[in-house]
This record gives structure tokens, sequence and C-alpha cells, in this order.
């Protein structure tokens, strides 16, 4: 294969444009002390300096005003974009500036000089930790808040309370079997948890107790199953689960199927147990995605947005129900967990899609994109390749 066939298709936020010739530059970041009287200078090393790129490029055609415009909105778009680097594969970068100049003598064209700068995929690690530890923090506030408000609801005991509300948990008890089942997740030390739940009926605080500390516990454990990203999206190995929650996002619906509650005890038991375990299901999700580190953008989008809408449902059910204290606490959750989710995805590499035309063997695609065949398995796992030597001809990759 010549060395132009690896070259790639020059591009910026997805706007083509030609390319004529590319500089890079990047070096130390040094400062010189000189002493009195002392000939020989003692120099700091600050670490390596910012890597910057320079593209001298063009467009060119009958609508090249139409490909000028777009690219120059796309130059002067706010944040960082993806460069695709003829030479370099998909730069996160910011544009510095550029200039686009017309020349008489050259019609139907606009050159450009483009100067930019690469960006980090965590601009801030200290941000993380913080927005993380708020998510975490404003759920156990909302757990609280909802053991609180069983605790004030079920009342277990007289005019045929005890035998609904033990149905009622036995049914509980056989919505848990899926998850006590989940895939590659331990949960040998859960079972116990709910086993007997029908047993703890007229004792609110063991029944919150043990349904909190399933979902916690659950959590854990799901984290703990947890491998590096990208690793789990491979035919040769175990294939991804269909539920990214890990039925969390199901159990958040559990009561959904029962007969609506009437306004006696046993309907408000009813009622009490359902914001329970949904609450106990969205916090326990919520305290996964604050502790997973995401591959790309888009997996910390779609989380967010999942969970955004989980917890939009409880709180608007909390509001119907008069609970106001409940219905602040699910707000003040939703703010900390989206406000996490959003700034994470903001320092994950987001996904490019690329068509190569033929099946490549996954190193040299990774040389072809990243200049580090080491990230072959990577691509095997996010395009599920059938085998490392085949990866499909259309291919996602990460801009970093």
């Amino acid at each position: 294969m010549a060395w132009n066939d690896s070259l790639l298709p020059a591009s910026f936020r997805g706007v083509p444009f030609f390319y004529e010739d590319t500089k890079r530059q990047g070096g130390r970041r040094l400062v010189e002390h000189e002493f009195p009287q002392r000939d020989d200078p003692y120099v700091e090393d600050l670490g390596r300096k910012k890597k910057e790129h320079h593209i001298t490029g063009y467009v060119l055609g009958d609508d090249y005003v139409e490909r000028r415009a777009s690219l120059e909105a796309a130059l002067d778009g706010a944040e960082y974009g993806t460069l695709v680097h003829p030479y370099r594969g998909a730069l996160k970068v910011n544009i510095r500036t550029w200039i686009s100049q017309e020349v008489r003598d050259e019609g139907r064209m606009a050159r450009f000089d483009i100067d930019c700068v690469e960006t980090g995929s965590d601009p801030s690690p200290l941000s993380a930790i913080f927005t993380s530890g708020d998510s975490l923090d404003a759920s156990g506030d909302s757990l609280d808040q909802i053991v609180l408000s069983f605790d004030d609801n079920w009342i277990v005991g007289a005019g045929g309370t005890v035998a609904a509300a033990s149905d009622l948990l036995d049914q509980l008890d056989e919505a848990f079997a899926p998850l006590i089942a989940w895939p590659d997740i331990d949960t040998d030390a859960l079972a116990p948890l709910v086993a007997d739940l029908a047993d703890m009926a007229t004792d609110a605080v063991a029944v919150a107790t043990a349904i909190t500390g399933f979902f916690a516990g659950y959590a854990d454990a799901a984290l703990a199953a947890q491998v590096a990203p990208d690793q789990t999206l491979t035919s040769r190995g175990p294939q991804p689960l269909v539920d990214p929650s890990c039925g969390l996002a199901c159990m958040a619906g559990w009561g959904a199927e029962l007969v609506p509650p009437d306004a006696t005890q046993i309907g408000l038991n009813q009622q009490a147990l359902v914001a329970l375990v949904s609450g106990s299901a969205v916090i326990a999700l919520g305290r996964i995605y604050a502790q997973t580190k995401f591959a790309a953008q888009e997996d910390a989008d779609s989380a967010r947005d999942q969970l955004a809408s989980l917890i939009d449902g409880l709180a608007t059910a909390a509001a119907d129900g008069g609970d106001d204290r409940g219905f602040l606490s699910w707000q003040s959750y939703y703010q900390a967990a989206i406000d996490d989710l959003t700034t994470r995805a903001k320092q994950a590499p987001s996904t490019l899609t690329f068509t190569m035309g033929i099946t490549m063997p996954a190193l040299a695609l990774a040389q072809r994109l990243y200049q580090d065949p080491s990230r072959g398995d990577e691509l095997v796992a996010r395009n599920d390749a059938p085998h490392p030597l085949f990866v499909p001809p259309v291919v996602q990759a990460l801009t970093s």
C-alpha cells in the first residue's frame, strides 16, 4: 500500500475541505533561571507544550461560496470541534485564528489558513470528581427523604392490611428475581435481603432497610462488574447487555401494573411501597452513572437523558401526591445529576463514523486513525467486529 493511500479526507466539524500543507508545533514549557556570578543556568521543565497545528487548505467548485460559508461557520463555532487531519486522524481542537482569502486569478476557489490547538479530553480533572460527588450527595439526600415518606405512610396492622401488605411484598419479591439473576453481576449476598420481605410487613423500618439495602448493594455489584470502556462490545468476548441500566430502569417502573389503589390504608401502603421501590431503583442507577467512566460523549449523553426522564417522573409523582419535601428533594437531585453527566460528557471524546470502503485489520485501522496500533482492540470492541482482521468498512471511532 502506497503511503498516500492512508491519507484521510480533511474536515472540521464534519465540513470537508482540501488541503495543501500542514504543520505541527510542540516542545517543552521551560523556565530559564540565570543567577549572578554563576555561568550555568538552571532550566525548569514545566511539562510539554500544547500541540499546535497550522493547516493551509481551500474549498473549490462552482458552489465554493456555499462551501466557504459552511467552513467559516464551523471554524467560528464555540468550544472545541473535531478536526479530521489528513495525516494524523481525528483530533479534538480549538480554533485560535483563521484567514480566508480569494485571489482574482483563481476563480471558484477560497483559500484558508487555519491555526488550532489540541485540547485534552479532561480539561479539569477536579471538576469530574466534584460534580460526581455532588450527584452522590444529592442522591443520598433523596434516599433519606423517600425513606422518611415511606415510614410516615406504611401502616400495617389492622383491617386486613397485613394480608394485603404481605401479598404486595410477595409480588415485589418476584420482581427482584430478574435482577438477582442479572448476567455477570454477583448478587448472591443480596438475595437474603429480599427473600423474607413478606415476613417484615408490619415493620416499616425493616422493609425500608431491606429494599434500600438491596438496591445499594446491587449498584455496588454492578460497578464492581464493570470493565474498561469499550471492552464488552466485541464478538470475541462477552456481548453487551441490552439494558445499560442493568435492569434498574425497569424496576423504576415497578407498580405500574398493579391495580390502582383506593383511598384506604391498603391503597396508601401500595403508593408508599411503589414510591420507595421506584425511588431506590433510580437512585441506585444514578449512583452507577455517577461513578462510571464513559467511553464516549454519546454514552454519557444517553445516560443523562435516561436518568433525567426517570427523576422527572418521580418528581412529578411526588408533586401530584402532595409530597412537597419529596418534590424538592428530587428537584435538587435532578440538578446535581444532570450537571454531573453533562460536565463529564463534555470531557469525554465524541464518536465519528468513517467510511473506509474496505474491511481492514484492526491494527492497520488503528494506526491510520490514531497513529497508535495498540488501540486496535478498542476499534474491534466499539464496532463489534467478527474478527480483528476484518473490521467493517463503516466504523465508529473516538475522536481522541
